[in-house]
């Protein structure tokens, strides 16, 4: 560790100390959230902008490391979810019929997706001829800055009210 270092610490310990230091201001406001006025709620998005990413990131880099050999105090790896897969799906298809299972029951019907209906007809002709029959819902509101230049979530959009 050279002279400055000592003295100032390296660019990591900083980033991680300012990263601290508002993780701890936030947490000390979790039971005042409520009582936040519009424009405070603002200016506390505004500072937190990137925390979560940079948690991930941080735990990212941590995995790597122990999947290096390297020890962190206080964390492993463990087995994530697992899934079951066939060894042999057509020999234990030919099992369960045997067993007295109908085929069909084996077998799902499923429709392709527009994605894949797009792709076997092209995408002219997909929009000449299917265009009746695809409608498209809006995206789930997200949360975003104002200089985004997507517009505003309207709730109501699309919304049609019944005459009785």
């Amino acid at each position: 560790m050279g002279f400055m270092e000592k003295i100032f610490g390296d660019l990591n310990t900083k980033e991680v100390k300012k990263v601290e230091k508002i993780a701890d201001q936030v947490m000390a406001l979790e039971d005042q959230m409520a009582a936040l006025t519009d424009e405070e709620l603002g200016d506390w998005l505004r500072k937190v902008q990137g925390l979560a990413q940079y948690a991930r990131d941080l735990e990212g880099y941590a995995q790597t490391a122990l999947l290096e050999g390297r020890s962190l105090p206080g964390w492993k790896l463990v087995a994530g979810r697992s899934t079951r897969k066939w060894v042999d799906q057509d020999a234990a298809f030919k099992q369960m019929e045997a067993d007295g299972t109908n085929e069909a029951m084996l077998y799902t019907r499923t429709p392709i997706s527009l994605t894949v209906a797009e792709k076997m007809i092209g995408k002219k002709k997909f929009a000449e001829t299917m265009s009746a029959f695809i409608t498209k819902a809006p995206g789930a509101p997200k949360l975003a800055q104002d200089s985004d230049p997507r517009p505003a979530y309207n709730p109501l959009e699309g919304f049609k009210p019944t005459e009785e």
